[in-house]
C-alpha cells in the first residue's frame, strides 16, 4: 500500500507529469515546470501558484476541492510568449489526465484567466485558475 499523499500535492505531481509528456509544452519548456522557481532559472518557465483546499465531501465521503493557479512567466512585456504558454496548458488539459496518487480525479476545469506584468523583476505572468474535485482511494 502506497503512503497517503496530499491532494494538493498528488494533484500538482500529476499534472507537472502531465504537462511534462505534452510535446507541445516541451517544445516551449523542456523541462521548466516547478513548484516554486528555483533561484536563478530564466524563463519561460511554469510554476504552481497560491492553492486552496476545502471539504467537499458528505457523510461518509471524504471529497475535497482544490482552487490553485498555474502561473507561466516569459521575459518582461512577453504577453504573446506568456499566452501561447497558457494555450498549450489549455490543451493538454483536453486530453486525459492520469490519476493523482491515493486520489480520483472526479474533475478540473478552468475558473478564470489573467496576464500582469511585473516591472520590477523583468516578467510577464498569465495565470490560470483552476478548480480540481478529488476523492481520496
Amino acid at each position: 500500500m502506497s503512503e497517503p499523499m496530499h491532494p494538493v500535492r498528488a494533484l500538482q505531481e500529476a499534472l507537472r507529469s502531465h504537462l511534462a509528456a505534452q510535446p507541445a509544452v516541451v517544445a516551449i519548456l523542456g523541462q521548466a515546470i516547478y513548484e516554486t522557481a528555483p533561484r536563478g532559472v530564466k524563463p519561460p518557465i511554469v510554476t504552481f501558484g497560491d492553492a486552496s483546499i476545502r471539504d467537499a465531501g458528505s457523510i461518509g465521503s471524504e471529497a475535497v476541492t482544490v482552487e490553485f493557479d498555474i502561473v507561466a512567466q516569459a521575459a518582461e512585456r512577453s504577453t504573446h510568449s506568456a499566452l501561447d504558454i497558457l494555450s498549450e496548458i489549455e490543451a493538454a488539459f483536453r486530453s486525459p489526465i492520469p490519476e493523482p496518487a491515493n486520489h480520483h480525479l472526479v474533475s478540473i476545469e478552468i475558473r478564470q484567466g489573467a496576464v500582469r506584468h511585473d516591472a520590477s523583476r523583468n516578467l510577464t505572468r498569465a495565470s490560470l485558475r483552476l478548480r480540481a474535485f478529488l476523492e481520496p482511494l
